[in-house]
């Protein structure tokens, strides 16, 4: 039947339409016992979708077991961010981390993704491009795409690509479909440092110690997040005995 098709939470309010339906053949029923189950099939699941930690759609991986370290990830969509002086920095710092591509960002910088892989970083796909329309791209598109992007990548670093960042961390029962299809393991974060907190924060002080240890932290490069603030994130975290890691 249709309705065991349906994620969980859909097939729980839909027999709880279903009882309300012909509950109310024969009592009178509150309008609140309705708007409760509207709630839960529209408003839950949408929230699920916008939510990569939720686990609602796919199981994403948001942090690690082991307390005493962080994995830092960037995401490369905008073909005109240079890594340069950012891998520089990450060199000198001695820190790995992760590095989620775009495939339009590959096929515009293959020298840079080279780098990146021969520096010891690692790299995931980050679909064909970064945009909020992703979630409405049909089953077929999402393999199509993500494929793609994965063999482009492989063919510049001779590794199988296995972790998958959704563009602005959307899922859904198509992409859940997807990831599987193709076996890629979903990357999302715990804490996101961009110009937009940085500014409501005042200062990068305040995102560090809100960091506990064992989270997956995501520095977007798609906005004005400058190098000497993640230079300070390194270092700050670094004396605080918290070390930097990539995921196995």
């Amino acid at each position: 039947m249709f309705i065991f098709k349906l994620p969980k939470i859909n097939r729980i309010t839909a027999i709880y339409f279903i009882t309300l339906f012909f509950l109310y053949r024969f009592v009178s029923l509150p309008d609140i016992f309705f708007i409760i189950a509207i709630f839960c099939y529209v408003i839950i699941p949408a929230y699920g979708s916008i939510k990569i930690c939720s686990n609602f759609y796919v199981d994403a991986v948001c942090s690690i077991l082991d307390k005493t370290a962080v994995v830092l990830t960037f995401n490369l969509a905008n073909s005109e961010i240079d890594p340069t002086k950012l891998l520089k920095l990450l060199g000198e710092s001695g820190v790995k981390v992760m590095f989620f591509v775009t495939r339009q960002y590959v096929e515009v910088n293959p020298e840079w993704v080279k780098m990146i892989h021969e520096r010891g970083h690692i790299l995931g796909n980050h679909y064909f491009y970064n945009s909020k329309k992703f979630g409405f791209d049909r089953p077929s598109e999402l393999v199509l795409n993500l494929d793609e992007t994965s063999k482009m990548i492989s063919n510049i670093t001779k590794d199988v690509v296995v972790f998958f960042r959704p563009p602005f961390g959307i899922t859904n029962p198509f992409v859940k479909k997807a990831i599987k299809r193709l076996d890629l393991s979903v990357i999302g974060w715990q804490i996101k440092v961009t110009q937009k907190k940085l500014e409501k924060e005042r200062s990068i002080d305040k995102i560090i110690r809100k960091i506990k240890g064992g989270e997956i932290i995501l520095v977007d490069l798609s906005d004005s997040v400058g190098f000497e603030n993640i230079h300070t994130f390194i270092k700050e975290l670094s004396q605080r005995n918290i070390s930097f890691r990539l995921l196995d």
